[in-house]
């Protein structure tokens, strides 16, 4: 492969030559965001999951991050 692959079959861009890299919406309103095999993020219209860690990083100490309920 030599560079982004996009398959319209499964709605899936690969990003890298073994296809373990990739975005895709193969469901409605559905977005997924697969690194190395792993669904690293989902996102929909009203929400994101992300499945694995998460870091913030700031060099002060500004407010970067707001939680609103």
């Amino acid at each position: 492969m030599a560079g982004i692959e996009i398959d319209g079959v499964n709605n899936k861009i690969d990003l890298d030559d073994d296809k373990d890299t990739s975005i895709s919406a193969n469901v409605d309103d559905t977005l997924l965001v697969e690194v190395g095999g792993n669904t690293l993020a989902t996102i929909t219209s009203t929400s994101v999951a992300i499945n694995d860690g998460t870091t913030i990083t700031t060099d002060d100490n500004t407010d970067t991050l707001s939680l609103i309920s």
